[in-house]
């Protein structure tokens, strides 16, 4: 069964090798942790602990992102209400001058193509093969059309 590591946001099957490579003293089936490889964090797996079960009823959930279907012809939306993964294009960015200044800086304009990695504890953007972490309000500025318009370029016939 495949989770997903909620700092990082990575997908992965828990099992041994995650646990013996974090170097989790329990590396075997008493172990009622999830290790992600990718970053290391650890949480308790509420599959296999009735503490965790309990902590989770007596706090609730906590709430999610909806994934909201757009398509390509809606409105552009902030950056900070996108789910992670979402790939799309600038719009535009409603932000103070230097704020507007600092970002062109780092390669976000209008027209340039990100993706969001990951929201928690920071917004992290992919633009290219240059990867930058930004405050929520940062990412409340940026507004992006969802999609890659660089795909659909390449998918059409040329003439």
């Amino acid at each position: 069964m495949k989770t997903t590591c909620p700092l990082c946001a990575f997908e992965y099957e828990p099992g041994d090798e995650s646990c013996r490579a974090s170097g989790c003293p329990f590396a075997s089936k008493a172990c009622r942790k999830l290790h992600c490889p990718r970053c290391g964090y650890s949480v308790p797996d509420e599959r296999a602990s009735a503490l965790a079960r309990l902590v989770r009823r007596l706090l609730g959930e906590r709430p999610r992102v909806e994934r909201v279907q757009r398509e390509a012809t809606d409105a552009p939306f902030r950056l900070s209400e996108a789910p992670v993964r979402t790939r799309g294009a600038v719009s535009h960015i409603d932000a103070a001058p230097a704020l507007s200044a600092q970002l062109a800086a780092q390669g976000i304009v209008a027209g340039t193509v990100l993706r969001l990695a990951q929201r928690h504890p920071a917004f992290i953007i992919e633009v290219g093969e240059t990867v930058l972490a930004v405050e929520r309000s940062v990412a409340h500025s940026v507004w992006i059309h969802p999609g890659d318009p660089t795909v659909a370029d390449s998918q059409e016939p040329h003439a």
